[in-house]
This record gives structure tokens, C-alpha cells and sequence, in this order.
């Protein structure tokens, strides 16, 4: 429908048209009732699936109250014609800002923060936008920016009773959107969520900083080409930064894009502290004609088995896990994490696909043949761009020489991707950690061993924690296999397979050894760092040797225990970039959206920690811990009911082990459910596992304080796993007031910790 100048729609005068949204035709017009003008957006015909639709943005606009949205201020209907009444935005649509060269990078950030911001908003509402381009994003005369036109929105359920499920008006099949800024999945027709929003949102990004469309072309077919398969190239230079947030971002695979909003505008804050704080260019533009190369990265995938004893696989994980050790300690060079890396062991990917999971831009693999005291290892190195060898080699030793193999192939990485070795790493890159090769061989078992995921982890640590002890009997100062040997005690603690005492006694010397036998090893501190914070031991002093393992190289590892540290003590937004930082450098290590999610729901940004799990479970609803968390956060809200319809379940799949349990039966106590709390405390006294934390919350929950208290110091002094949260953990804040309880805080050197 169309409206002439000066005609009139309900008690509206139409005053000029706009421009035509993704549902219909928009014009301004004058509301007589409050003097002001506004946008009045007409639904353009009125068969049923265009109504659903319509209605549909109308409450996903209602549902948004945020300064970088439009404000929707009524909907109405006249003669049969619904429309919306919206706040007029008057400016310059971001396309009018897209210019040769790019914008300078401080000039970007300054529109890139507020759309990203945006976006929060609207997936925490459920809200997909689907259409997120240049012109729908407005630069206002005051200088704020606004995403407009959610024509094309859906509502997705996020528990959330204001979230509309809409799906049908996308079947599946039917690709919805403008074909340049869709998401892969987007393009294909298949569901979506809301990374497809982030995807989109990198698009508008790219185009801002270089002036041209990542993918582009003069056919559609070359359009979906390069959406689908073709990588996009970095910027470099001012855009280093960004260039790897992009990469997060344009992933093809949505499993490899950022995971939220959140995390994507969490990165680009850091990117733009750093401008802000002269550490990049923000009146320069790199010319789009010229990109430089950012920072060279690797990812060292698990070696090939080419021998005639299955048994061998050891081996060959082993060497591959060295050498990411090694390589990961050189400065300059970014190495794809272990976890993330063997997480593609065994899957039919081409190069290109495995570098864009792993966000790097070379590959290294190779095959291993071991017979006897024979050796025959093969390495490549590939362009993942372009398929290229950068470097190949065979070599035909003996064992006694596995180390120099490993320095050898250390060193031709570092070469063929011209990084500069410092000179405190002109001697060997692959440390000799043992000169016992039985030594290493029980290492490299006890490794595989305790990093396999099995269907039975305690016998697998078991073994591990045996080939450790054999490993340090025949050299006790092999100090790799003491470090290893602290971390898998400290997963046995962690899983609640031993208590946590008798893990702790073990943990903390076997890392104090390994830090002494070799002050240079990151994965000591690490160990040491994560054993004093994990078991309450000394939280005073875990924070140094974190930063000591960051120091010596930056792992996936010592950001993410550090983070949980950090926590402990209030410290929520330095914790949150930790983990983040871990996500970056191990994007597929399962251990870390839980860590993003208890920082969140220890700072009480309930609503995060519940999208990152529901954003998990999305992925896998296998995902049992998931629903630990998630019943957390839903808890924390009040939503009691909803909590425990997640844990039931999840608590018959775990084989009702004491730490569902108790989160169980402290929320059918906030639900009123106050016998059923105490038939689970009978239950969980019968486990010899059962920690003493678990019995004071339940306890507390049903009011016996003081035997609560005896518990809860039970679990202090016996360095329990998860009091060191207790001062910021929503579980224990039935018991918060009391004054033992900030008795014990202090005792741990919790003093200072704030609670939000």
C-alpha cells in the first residue's frame, strides 16, 4: 500500500515516505496527540505468513528497551492495515560511511562497539534480526548509533515468556535476508540462531574497515561461492587486532563462531582499550589494496600411527603434544591448543576447514613408524590458504635421537614462517625434560592416558597417574612428568572420583617439585596455580604463579584456572577476559564455556550464564554438566520450578552423584519442597564421596545451621573442592549471613571479596 503526501493513516499525517523495510513500506508522519513526528511502517499485503511475521517484529520490538535499537511505541491497525508506530530516526545510514580505503580503525570501533551492544540486547531477549546490513544500521544527527528494521526477526525460545517462536515464517529451505551479509547457514536455508547475526555483523565490519564486501561478485553463484568456501583475507596492519575477530565472527562453521554477542563485543572492548591507549593506529587507514599478514599460527595435528602396533598411538600423540609445548613458548608465534587440535582427530576435514576451526593460517602434520628402536617420522607444513607445502621432511633415527627430531621440526616451523627466535631460544626449542627414554615412553603413555576420553575416566587416570609414578621413579627429576602428575590428582579432586584431601596431598607436592626442578616450565605453574586455588590451599599466592605461566607462554589452560581464581576473589571483569583470552587461544575446549558461565553467575549477570549454557546445549544435549549450570542460573533467577525440571534428569544420567544432588535438593527447599531436601540429604550421606560443602548447602537449606557450619568447616579445613567460591557463589547465600561464615572467608584469604 501506498500513501500520498498529506493523506492521513488513523490519526497520522503522512508527511513523506522513507523507504521501503524488509516487511513494508515506512514513511514519516506527525502524531497530533503528542506533537511529534514519527515513522509509521505498513505492512505491504495482507496474506496470513506476512502478518505472522509482522506481528512478529512488533513484539520483538516491544520487547527491547535499549539505546542502540529503535524504539517501537505502538501498534496499531486502521481499515485492516497493521502498522507500527516507531521512534523516527533521523541520520546517515552506515552505507553513506562505507568509503574507499576503510575508516580508520578508532572511527570504526566507535560504530562497530554500539551495533555489537545492540545486538546483546536482542539475543538476550531471544531475538534474531536476520537482516543486519549497512542499511539498517543508522548514524543519528547526535552522533548514536541505531539498528533498525526488524522485518525479518525471529524469536527464539530462551526461557524467556516475552521470546515469540517464529520459526515458521523461515522454513527450512528458504534462505531469508540480504544475500551478501547472510551467515553460511543463512545462505543454505537451514535453522539459525543468533551467530548468525555475529556473522553478519563481521560482514558490516570488514566492508567499514576495507571499503568493499568480503564476498562479492557479478553472479549470485559467485556471491554463495565465496559465503560458503571461500576464506576472507586479513587486513593486517591497524587491523591486526580485529582481523582475528573477524575470523571469529565470518567462520563458515557456526560451531566455530563466537558463541554470543557478549563474547564478541568483550573482544572488541579489548581491541579498542588498546587503540584508545595508543597501541594501535586510529587515524590511519590501511589501504584494502595492500593487506599485511597478521601474526603467524600454527595448528600441530595428532601424528599419524604408521606402525604395525595399534598401541603405538601414544607415541604418536605424544610427539605432536610436545611439539605444541614447545612451539606455544615461542614468542611471536600463535599454536593452536591441544584440546581443540586433537578434537579433529579422526575427522574427514581438508586443511582449509581445520585452520578456520582453529582460526590459524598453517597446518603441521605427519606420520610416525616406530618399530624396535627405529624411527621414521614424517612432517609437513601447509598454507591452509592455498593447500601449499611450506615444508616437508622425513626422518630415519633411532629413539635415542626423538628428541633432535622434534627440535628439528621445531625449528623449520619457526623458519618457514619467519618468526624470530629471541635470543634466549637460540639453544633448543624442544627441551629434553628426561634423559631416560623408558622414562618418556611411561610419560607419553600417562599423557594419552589421562587426556583420553574414555567411558571409564577414573580407571584412565588410575593408569595415568601409575605410568607418571614409574615415569619419576626411574628419574626423579624428569620434571614435565611431575607437573602431569599434579594435574591429573587435581582431576580426580575435581571430578569427586577420590576425596578432596587425598587429591590435594598429592597434587600440591608433585607441582612444587616440578617448579622446582624447572623454573621455565609453564605447565608447573600452571599446575601449582590451579592445585592452591582448586583445594582453597593458598589463594594468596596462586595469582603469582599464574601470571608466571603466562609469562614464560600463554595457554588455554593457565587463562582459564586463573580466570576461576580471579572470580574467587570479585575480580569479574578481569576474569571474564581470561576466559575469553582461553577461548580465543583453544576454541574447542569444553571446559571453558562453563568457566565463562560461573564467572557470570558469580558476578550475578544470571541472564548471561544461562545463554551460555543454553547456547551449549544447543550444540550437544548431551552435554550433562550443562545442565548443573544451567539449573544454577535459572535458580539464581527465582525460576525454581524450571531448575529442577533441568536437574531431574540430568541427575538419573549422572547416576545421581552428590554434586547434582545437592544443587537439586537445595532448590526443592527454595521450592518448598522441604521433605524432599531431606530425603536427598539421607542419600548423600551414604556416599564416602560426598563432600562436606554439599552437606552444608543442603543443611543450611533446611535450617539446621550449626550443623551446617561444623560442614562447611569440615570442607575449609579439609580443602574441599568449590568453597574457594564461596564468597561469591549464589549457592551459599542462605548462608552468608551468619557470622562464621565470614570466619571462614578470611581464613582462606577471602576477606576483601565483595559480593554484587
Amino acid at each position: 500500500m501506498q500513501l500520498t503526501v498529506g493523506s492521513q493513516l488513523g490519526p497520522y499525517e503522512i508527511l513523506a515516505p522513507l523507504g521501503a523495510g524488509g516487511m513494508g513500506e515506512v514513511y514519516r508522519a506527525r502524531d497530533p496527540k503528542l506533537r511529534r513526528d514519527v515513522a509509521l511502517k505498513i505492512l505491504q499485503d495482507g496474506d496470513a505468513d506476512r502478518r505472522r511475521r509482522f506481528t512478529a517484529e512488533a513484539h520483538a520490538l516491544a520487547a527491547l528497551n535499549h539505546p542502540n535499537v529503535v524504539t517501537i511505541y505502538s501498534v496499531e491497525d486502521e481499515g485492516e492495515i497493521p502498522f507500527l508506530v516507531m521512534e523516527l530516526v533521523q541520520g546517515r545510514p552506515l552505507t553513506r560511511l562505507v568509503r574507499d580505503g576503510g575508516l580508520p580503525i578508532g572511527e570504526l570501533l566507535t560504530l562497530a562497539l554500539p551495533i555489537a551492544e545492540a545486538l546483546v540486547a536482542t539475543h538476550a531477549r531471544g531475538i534474531v534480526h536476520r537482516d543486519l546490513k549497512p542499511a539498517n544500521v543508522m548514524l543519528t544527527d547526535d552522533g548514536r548509533v541505531k539498528v533498525l528494521d526488524f522485518g525479518l526477526a525471529k524469536a527464539v525460545a530462551l526461557g524467556d515468556p516475552g521470546a515469540i517462536e517464529t520459526a515458521e515464517a523461515t522454513r527450512f529451505g528458504t534462505a531469508v535476508g540480504t544475500l551478501v551479509y547472510m551467515s553460511p547457514e543463512q545462505a543454505r536455508g537451514e535453522p539459525i540462531d543468533a551467530r548468525t547475526d555475529l556473522f553478519s555483523l563481521g560482514v558490516v565490519l570488514y566492508e567499514l574497515a576495507t571499503g568493499r564486501r568480503p564476498f562479492d561478485g557479478p553472479t549470485v553463484g559467485v556471491v554463495y561461492d565465496g559465503i560458503l568456501n571461500q576464506p576472507v583475507p586479513p587486513i593486517g596492519g591497524a587491523y591486526a587486532d580485529l582481523d582475528r575477530i573477524l575470523a571469529r565472527a565470518l567462520a563458515k562453521r557456526v560451531e566455530t563462531r563466537y558463541r554470543s554477542a557478549l563474547e564478541l563485543l568483550a573482544d572488541l572492548k579489548t581491541v579498542a582499550s588498546r587503540v584508545t591507549a595508543g597501541a594501535g593506529s586510529a587515524a590511519t587507514p590501511v589501504s584494502a589494496a595492500a593487506p599485511t599478514e597478521a601474526g603467524p599460527s600454527v595448528a600441530v595435528l595428532p601424528f599419524e600411527n604408521m606402525s604395525a602396533d595399534p598401541e603405538q598411538a601414544y607415541f604418536c600423540d605424544g610427539i605432536a603434544e610436545e611439539l605444541i609445548s614447545a612451539l606455544s613458548r615461542v614468542k611471536g608465534l600463535s599454536v593452536a591448543a591441544r584440546t581443540s587440535t586433537f578434537q579433529l582427530k579422526g575427522q574427514s576435514l581438508d586443511v582449509r576447514q581445520i585452520a578456520e576451526r582453529l582460526n590459524v593460517q598453517t597446518v603441521l602434520e605427519g606420520s610416525v613408524r616406530k618399530a624396535g628402536n627405529r624411527l621414521r617420522i614424517t612432517a609437513q607444513l601447509i598454507n591452509a590458504r592455498d593447500g601449499f607445502q611450506i615444508w616437508s621432511d622425513r626422518y630415519d633415527r633411532t629413539m635415542d635421537d626423538v628428541f633432535a627430531i622434534q627440535d628439528e621440526i621445531a625449528r623449520a616451523i619457526t623458519t618457514g614462517l619467519e618468526v624470530t627466535l629471541a635470543r634466549s631460544s637460540s639453544g633448543a626449542i624442544v627441551k629434553r625434560g628426561t634423559e631416560n627414554l623408558e622414562a618418556y615412553n611411561l610419560y607419553l603413555q600417562g599423557r594419552y592416558l589421562m587426556n583420553r576420553l574414555s567411558a571409564n575416566l577414573y580407571e584412565s587416570m588410575r593408569e595415568a597417574i601409575a605410568c607418571f609414578d614409574r615415569a619419576i621413579a626411574l628419574d626423579p627429576a624428569f620434571a614435565p612428568a611431575h607437573a602431569s602428575l599434579a594435574e591429573v590428582w587435581n582431576s580426580m579432586g575435581y571430578f569427586t572420583f577420590v576425596p578432596a584431601a587425598e587429591a590435594s596431598r598429592a597434587s600440591l607436592p608433585a607441582a612444587m617439585r616440578a617448579v622446582e626442578l624447572n623454573p621455565a616450565l609453564p605447565e608447573a605453574y600452571t599446575a601449582l596455580g590451579w592445585t592452591k586455588t582448586l583445594f582453597a590451599i593458598d589463594l594468596r599466592t596462586a595469582e603469582q604463579d599464574f601470571l608466571r605461566a603466562l609469562d614464560v607462554a600463554p595457554n588455554a589452560p593457565a587463562h582459564t584456572y586463573y580466570a576461576v581464581l580471579l572470580t574467587a576473589h570479585g575480580r569479574f571483569d578481569e576474569a571474564l577476559a581470561h576466559a575469553l583470552e582461553a577461548r580465543r587461544l583453544d576454541p574447542l575446549w569444553m571446559i571453558v564455556p562453563f568457566v565463562i558461565c560461573q564467572v557470570h553467575q558469580c558476578a550475578r549477570q544470571f541472564a548471561a550464564a544461562e545463554r551460555v549454557m543454553r547456547d551449549l546445549l544447543a550444540l550437544d544435549r548431551n552435554f550433562v554438566g550443562a545442565y548443573w549450570y544451567l539449573a544454577n542460573a535459572l535458580a539464581a533467577q527465582g525460576r525454581y520450578a524450571e531448575a529442577i525440571a533441568e536437574l531431574e534428569p540430568a541427575v538419573a544420567m549422572i547416576r545421581r552423584a552428590p554434586l547434582y544432588l545437592s544443587v537439586l535438593g537445595l532448590y526443592y527447599a527454595k521450592a518448598g519442597r522441604v521433605d524432599d531436601t531431606r530425603a536427598i540429604i539421607a542419600e548423600v550421606r551414604q556416599s564416602s564421596l560426598c563432600p562436606d560443602y554439599v552437606l552444608a548447602l543442603l543443611l543450611g537449606a533446611v535450617g539446621e545451621m550449626d550443623a551446617a557450619f561444623d560442614h562447611l568447616t569440615a570442607a575449609v579445613n579439609g580443602h574441599s573442592d568449590q568453597v574457594f567460591l564461596m564468597g561469591v557463589d549464589p549457592r551459599f547465600d542462605h548462608l552468608r549471613s551468619d557470622p562464621r561464615f565470614i570466619v571462614l572467608l578470611r581464613q582462606m584469604g577471602l576477606a576483601h571479596t565483595v559480593v554484587p
